[in-house]
Formats: structure tokens, C-alpha cells, sequence
């Protein structure tokens, strides 16, 4: 006969060690079902990446309209804005669009394969091609040329400009330029796992995502790493997207959901409410909405919602579970009042009004991360099931 084990996991003295809960909607009308690669914020534009082409949203993502006229490839794996131009990258190279995607032109002259990334700096213009390396245009796409002396990586990934410096993310570290990509340097002091999946930047800090090694934060241009994963999951390929809004940093990952940091990333919050998909591969925000881009679609949540929820958790807390291990069933003390318990991805699997020291039976839940969560006081507890 299987047994049921509990292991508690206090988390008293943590800023931001619960579930937020704001509320994910799906992100309007008109986008395919499936994976969205890219989601894009230009003013009052927003941007969509499909396998399907290239969608934009001129209200907030509530509808969505195809824009692909001139696309000869339907995989969109990024876009960039460079004065009142936008440009895309596809499995067909770079695209550009002088009239907010209506119309687009290759621009590909240099060029072959499939665009990962693109950034900027000034007009300078930077593709990342897969397995092939970084590539410069200073004629808005006309001609390009290779910049990759110094990178010792066969898989480049994202690039992204701070000032007048380049940070490439590669499967083997970070490489850094200061001369416009005609030379690489790695990057890597302080990095145990050098497979770079994400990276953004957030004035003077730079956080990237690694494959199942959590996030890390440079606060000196790469010159070294520190580890800021509290909160996020154990085996979790965590690092699978990031971006930022003001002081608050979000995390998507791969089957374990969103995260939240507003504390620099010393901890990390989940917030999974509604929430569909399992790899949320993009996220970008404007002033109103957080959106993310997952195999399952598009995404929003209220940034208001979201950052107040954030704000509003204690910084201890009093509950306590006993006993531990336990058979198949947990006793709750420190609070009476209506408790909820959440799966690690934010379905609620239990939900009641409990008295101080009531038992309740865990038997019939799987085996797995879980959260206890009290209504009303923001006190929360991680546990996990075992069999």
C-alpha cells in the first residue's frame, strides 16, 4: 500500500513567498489557438508572433488583426522598432514595414535562416541567426554583415542592448560586445549553468533565465552573476522568458508557470490565475496589461492588479502544518477563517472554512507541489505531496 507523505516547507520572513492573485484573461479576439513565439509593444500597437504570421492589436490585445501581406514565411520569431519602422525575423530572414505591418519588404541581402532575436543600438541594427551568429545592418536592412569574432557558442539565442554594449544569450554562457559586435567576450563569473534561455534589462541591472538553473542578476555589465531563484521550483526550466516594468521583474517558464519579483529578484511570487498553457516563451507589458505568450495563446493580466497583489503580501507568516512527514492527513494552526489549496499551477484543489487545529485529508491529492493559502490574511504555506 502506497503511502502519503507531506513535507512542509516554512517560508516565514519572505517578502514575496505566495500566490498573487490577479486574474489572467485570455487576450481578445482573432488570434490562432497555439503557441504565440512573440508578443510586441510599440505605443498603441501590440505585436503578435505566430506560426501562423504576424497578428496586431491596436486596443490593448482585446482584437486582433492578421497583418501579412509581403510575409513569405508564417513562423514570426521577434520584432524590433527602429525610428517609425518595424522590422520582424522569420524562417525566412528580416522583414520591414514602414506602415505598422499593412505591407512588409525582405530585407535580406547578407542574410539566410531563421531570425532568433533582433535589438538595436541607435540605427545599428543586429539579427541573431540560429546555429550562425550575430549580424549587422546600418542601412535599416539593406545589406548586413557577420559581427561574431569571439563567440565560441554554435547556439546564439536572444541579444539585447544596455547603452552602448550588446549581451548575447548562447547555450554556453553570455557573450558581451562594447564595439558594435566586431568583437565578443564571455561573460560568465559566476554562472554554474551557462545555458542562457532569457535576459532583461532593468536600468542598471541585468537579470537572465537559465535551462532549469533559475534566474540570475549582474549589476556590473556581466562581470559577475548572483543567484536570485528564491521562491521559484525545484526541476523547473525556469528561465524561459523575462521582462520587465518598472521596479518589477516577470518570469515565465516552462510547466511551472509566471512569476513575479519586485524586490530586485530576492523573491519570486507566482501568479498562474486563469493562466492557460504550459511554455510561456514571451511576455511584454504596456501601461495597463502584462501579457504573455504561451503554447495555448495569448494572455493579459492587469499590471495594477498584478503589482498591487505583489505589494500587499506580508512579510511573515503564522501559519503551521503538522505533522511532518504526515500519512494522509495535515492539522493547520495559527489561523481560523476560509483556507484554500492550490496546485503549482494555480488550480485550486481544496477549499474551506477550517477552525485552529483542524485536520483535514490530503489523501485523494496527488503527488507535487502545493500551496496553503488563508483568505483575507495573505499567510501562506509550500508544501509537497510524496507517494
Amino acid at each position: 500500500m502506497k503511502k502519503l507523505y507531506i513535507l512542509v516547507i516554512i517560508i516565514s520572513n519572505l517578502f514575496l513567498a505566495t500566490i498573487v492573485n490577479a486574474q489572467w484573461d485570455v487576450a481578445g479576439t482573432g488570434l490562432p489557438y497555439g503557441t504565440i513565439r512573440e508578443i510586441a509593444v510599440n505605443g498603441n500597437n501590440i505585436y503578435a508572433g505566430t506560426y501562423q504570421g504576424i497578428y496586431l492589436s491596436t486596443n490593448n490585445g482585446s482584437k486582433w488583426t492578421k497583418k501579412n501581406y509581403g510575409i513569405t514565411n508564417d513562423t514570426i520569431s521577434t520584432f524590433l522598432f527602429v525610428d517609425n519602422k518595424v522590422f520582424t525575423g522569420t524562417r525566412a530572414g528580416v522583414f520591414i514595414s514602414t506602415n505598422n505591418g499593412t505591407t512588409w519588404t525582405p530585407k535580406n541581402t547578407g542574410l539566410n535562416g531563421l531570425i532568433l532575436s533582433m535589438t538595436c543600438i541607435g540605427t545599428n541594427i543586429f539579427s541573431v541567426l540560429w546555429c550562425d551568429g550575430v549580424y549587422l545592418s546600418t542601412d535599416y536592412g539593406d545589406t548586413w554583415t557577420k559581427k561574431s569574432q569571439g563567440i565560441t557558442s554554435d547556439y546564439p539565442g536572444t541579444i539585447s542592448a544596455k547603452g552602448s554594449n550588446l549581451f548575447l544569450c548562447t547555450g554556453d554562457g553570455i557573450f558581451m560586445s562594447t564595439d558594435l559586435g566586431e568583437s565578443w567576450v564571455e561573460k560568465n563569473n559566476g554562472l554554474t549553468i551557462k545555458d542562457v534561455r532569457s535576459i532583461t534589462i532593468n536600468e542598471d541591472k541585468i537579470f537572465i533565465g537559465l535551462q532549469a538553473g533559475g534566474v540570475c542578476l549582474s549589476t556590473n555589465d556581466g562581470e559577475m552573476w548572483i543567484k536570485k531563484s528564491n521562491g521559484l521550483v525545484d526541476g523547473a526550466n525556469w528561465g524561459y522568458s523575462l521582462a520587465s516594468y518598472q521596479n518589477t521583474i516577470f518570469l515565465g517558464t516552462l510547466q511551472r508557470g509566471f512569476f513575479i519579483s519586485s524586490d530586485i529578484g530576492e523573491n519570486w511570487v507566482l501568479s498562474n490565475y486563469g493562466l492557460g498553457g504550459n511554455a510561456i516563451g514571451t511576455i511584454a507589458t504596456d501601461d495597463i496589461y502584462v501579457y504573455a505568450g504561451t503554447d495555448m495563446g495569448a494572455f493579459r493580466a492587469r499590471l495594477e492588479d498584478m503589482i498591487t497583489d505583489v505589494d500587499e503580501i506580508q512579510t511573515e507568516s503564522e501559519l503551521f502544518v503538522l505533522p511532518n512527514p504526515a500519512s494522509d492527513y495535515i492539522t493547520i494552526s495559527g489561523i481560523s477563517g476560509n483556507i484554500k489549496i492550490f496546485d503549482i499551477m494555480g488550480r485550486e484543489v481544496w477549499g474551506g472554512f477550517i477552525t485552529e487545529g483542524e485536520r483535514i485529508s490530503v489523501k485523494d491529492l496527488n503527488a507535487g507541489i502545493y500551496y496553503i493559502k488563508a483568505e483575507g490574511e495573505m499567510l501562506t504555506k509550500k508544501f509537497v505531496i510524496m507517494k
